[in-house]
């Protein structure tokens, strides 16, 4: 479960061990739902509480949404859902603008995004025991984090995984298996 800067929280349920790719997401609130539907379709459900549906309103929308941006083309072609392009844009527009990026850019949100999946890992390792999500921006969190090392993953130069890699202290990758991950990333 996280909490974001406006109050809103979101639950994130790992159900996904044995299915095929793909990511679904619901978002409830006070007003209704809206999700994406999972039939590959890439449409979004919009369903409104009945109290709170807008007058002339469907209780229940399916769309495909569009991109309302200039640049909709390369948004698409650009790959993640067009998460790819968006970052960089706005890491150009910060360097053209000679400007620091704003949250969820900036550096100490960024390690804390990530901390999320690792600090989710550590915590399937432990049984389920609860970590806290760092703050980066104050000093204390820094320091206890800086020299954490571990990794589920073999290093760039080679050198063995500093932790397991799933949550089953028996499982091993196969040398067939390790020598494939070392030359996709081009490990020698």
């Amino acid at each position: 479960m996280t909490q974001n800067d406006d109050g809103s929280i979101f639950r994130f349920t790992g159900c996904a061990t044995f299915g095929a790719h793909h990511n679904a997401y619901r978002i409830c609130g006070t007003e209704g739902q809206i999700e994406n539907l999972r039939d590959m379709s890439e449409r979004v459900l919009l369903r409104y509480n009945n109290w709170s549906k807008p007058e002339g309103a469907e209780d229940v929308s399916i769309y495909k949404p569009g991109w309302n941006d200039p640049d909709e083309e390369a948004i698409i072609k650009s790959g993640h859902g067009g998460s790819d392009y968006l970052t960089a844009r706005a890491f150009l527009d910060c360097i053209r603008e000679n400007r620091q990026p704003e949250h969820p850019y900036h550096i100490h949100s960024a390690v804390a995004m990530s901390s999320v999946a690792i600090l989710g890992h550590r915590s399937v390792l432990e049984g389920g025991k609860p970590f806290d999500i760092p703050d980066f921006t104050k000093e204390e969190w820094r320091v206890q984090y800086e020299n954490d090392h571990l990794s589920p993953f073999h290093n760039t130069d080679g050198t063995e995984p500093t932790m397991p890699c799933c949550s089953n202290p028996d499982y091993k990758p196969t040398e067939e298996q390790v020598a494939k991950y070392k030359e996709v990333l081009g490990i020698e």
